[in-house]
């Protein structure tokens, strides 16, 4: 499973996850 995050910054963190 992929979790993606937008930080303040603008950034965009993806985040895998094992599920």
């Amino acid at each position: 499973m992929q979790i993606f995050v937008k930080t303040l910054t603008g950034k965009t963190i993806t985040l895998e996850v094992e599920a």
